[in-house]
């Protein structure tokens, strides 16, 4: 589920659109996929608007256990990590 929690529409349907992407870290916290897959927003979400959506992932190559980490990215300007108190919304996972 997603949220508009801001004060303003978000759109993936912009010059520099709001895309849902991931990042793969080991236990650690190493890096080892850092531009995931991008998954559009169906429509553009006003303030405190909701949508459930699949989110595009691909898993590493490699079996073992890693932290998936889900974000949203404005294409070509920035991560949100951090900058959005939620994110990135990390979830633990094993790769067979």
């Amino acid at each position: 589920m997603i949220r508009n929690t801001g004060d303003h529409a978000i759109s993936s349907f912009t010059e520099d659109p709001l895309l849902l992407s991931y990042h793969w870290k080991t236990e650690s916290g190493d890096v080892v996929e850092w531009n995931g897959l991008r998954t559009s927003l169906p429509y553009p979400l006003e303030k405190n608007d909701g949508e459930e959506l699949l989110v595009s992932v691909r898993a590493p190559e490699s079996p073992g256990q890693y932290v998936l980490e889900l974000t949203l990215v404005r294409e070509n300007v920035e991560w949100f990590d951090g900058t959005i108190p939620s994110l990135p919304f990390k979830i633990n996972a094993s790769v067979a």
